[in-house]
């Protein structure tokens, strides 16, 4: 009997294994990393505010390597220039393997250093979520990082 069950439950562990198959998913390319790092900027308004902000993005990957539906899903509202700066990062993005096709959410943190990388400003909305998105697969994060450094010059009259 105890036999019986070792073969059930070792069928059912190969039958698994098989039924689902290890998709691959976009965290495992660096394509995507490398040109969000390369062309995402800092929007000039929110850089004005000097403050650090994450973004949560929703976007689908179809099967031909393109980028639909984007959206920002946090729960809470963020600052229109974030808007408009994904809508200028997204358009310069290089297409897909089709491998990757589906549905993503990457949060995005703009991070804001006071007088250079070694002094980031806390997120200001660090208790904001990613709205509700079944079915979407939540990606690690990718850091944009801005700074304004400033040289002090004496004044020569």
């Amino acid at each position: 009997m105890k036999a019986l069950i070792y073969l059930a439950v070792f069928l059912a562990a190969i039958t698994a294994s098989f039924s689902q198959p290890n998709k691959p998913l976009l965290t495992t390319d660096i394509i995507f990393d490398q040109a969000a790092l390369k062309n995402l900027r800092f929007p000039t308004k929110a850089f004005n505010q000097a403050k650090s902000v994450r973004v949560y993005v929703r976007f689908t990957l179809t099967p031909e390597g393109e980028y639909r539906d984007i959206a920002i899903v946090n729960s809470k509202p963020v600052d229109e220039s974030f808007h408009e700066e994904l809508n200028r990062f997204w358009s310069r993005l290089p297409n897909q393997a089709s491998k990757y096709a589906g549905y993503y959410v990457v949060p995005i943190s703009f991070l804001f250093g006071d007088r250079g990388p070694e002094k980031l400003k806390p997120i200001s909305n660090e208790t904001d979520t990613v709205a509700a998105q079944p079915g979407y697969t939540l990606l690690s994060g990718l850091p944009i990082i801005s700074y304004v450094l400033c040289e002090k010059k004496a004044f020569v009259e």
